[in-house]
Order: structure tokens, then sequence, then C-alpha cells
């Protein structure tokens, strides 16, 4: 997403990217079980939805600096992830 919505607050509680693609696929029925992206975004979702399995691949260094873990062992971490 861009900066098109800066802030979101439905029933009082700051939503963002994450919060707001959950929403939308709790609305439409659609369960979310995964979710793999930087550090920032898992912390995110168990926030947001504890029982969502989250897995980590790259870890925010600073606001415009990520650190990357190889694709192998994203592939190997996204495998072992409890999620079926």
């Amino acid at each position: 997403m861009g900066h098109e919505i800066e802030d979101m607050w439905p029933d009082g509680r700051l939503v963002g990217e994450i919060g707001l693609a959950h929403a939308t696929a709790a609305e439409l029925g659609v369960p979310l079980v995964l979710l793999s992206g930087d550090d920032t975004t898992c912390v995110e979702m168990a926030n947001w939805d504890s029982s969502v399995t989250t897995v980590a691949v790259e870890y925010t260094r600073d606001l415009y600096r990520l650190f990357g873990v190889w694709t192998r062992v994203a592939t190997a971490l996204t495998n072992q992830a409890p999620y079926c």
C-alpha cells in the first residue's frame, strides 16, 4: 500500500495494513492461517490475531533497511510452520 491511507481507527483501535487485510478477509469468510514477512509485520499480526502462524523472513534494521534471510532458509522456515 502507498500512503493514500494514513490511519484507520475502527472501534477505537489503530489498524495498519495487516489489520485491514485481516478484517477484509474475515468479512469475506476467508481465514488467515499463515503470514510471512518482516519481524515488524509478524508482531503486528500477532497483536491482531495470535491464532495466525507468522514466519519472519526479514528483520528490520531501521526505517529504511531490512536484513533478509537466504531464500532457502526462508523456504525452510515457512515449510516448518505449523499451519496445516
